[in-house]
């Protein structure tokens, strides 16, 4: 930094502060598919606790951009950290899906005669696929008439009266049996 002082046979007073850089967000936001810029869709510039610096909103053009933030802190009067920015999308239009997304900001400090740093996000949003909507299937028409039967169907298909009748023939042969024995012994 240069500057002159005049000799005028005045004393002079100079004040020298030292102007540090500044940074600012540019975005612009398209249709994903058609390129088409988004009028409209908002933003949120947030600081690193979350607090709400300042709210973009997308012009015709899809374009937008910050007022000037600070890109450093500094300890004595040297550069000791870049500050951390976040861009959150709030708003978009209807008929997009809302990009959730948390883009950091770090404002990469260029040299001392930079006086504006510029981060530029060049962002699209698209459109949800919308599944077709299928065909209503036609009413089954029957030709058959269907029996109506009352008893529960088990998947069984055994012949019950089979068992019945062994039942009933070896219970009356065992009964004669006994009967015949109880009179031999009399």
């Amino acid at each position: 930094m240069t500057f002159e002082v005049k000799d005028t046979g005045e004393i002079q007073k100079v004040a020298m502060k030292d102007d540090t850089a500044k940074g600012k967000v540019i975005l612009n936001k398209t249709d994903k598919s058609s390129g088409e810029p988004l009028k409209g869709v908002e933003f949120e510039l947030r600081d690193s606790k979350g607090k709400v610096l300042e709210t973009l909103k997308t012009d015709a053009a899809g374009h937008a951009e910050s007022k000037l933030y600070e890109i450093a802190t500094f300890k004595n009067g040297k550069y000791d950290a870049a500050i951390k920015y976040y861009l959150v999308e709030t708003k978009t239009l209807d008929g997009y899906t809302l990009d959730q997304s948390k883009h950091e900001v770090t404002f990469a400090y260029a040299d001392d005669s930079t006086p504006v740093v510029e981060v530029t996000f060049n962002l699209t949003n698209e459109k949800p696929e919308v599944p077709e909507t299928p065909n209503t299937p036609d009413t089954p028409q029957s030709h058959e008439e269907t029996k109506i039967s009352n008893a529960p169907k088990t998947g069984d298909s055994t012949n019950i009266w089979l068992p019945i009748l062994l039942l009933v023939t070896s219970t009356g042969g065992m009964a004669g049996l006994y009967i015949s024995r109880k009179r031999k012994s009399k």
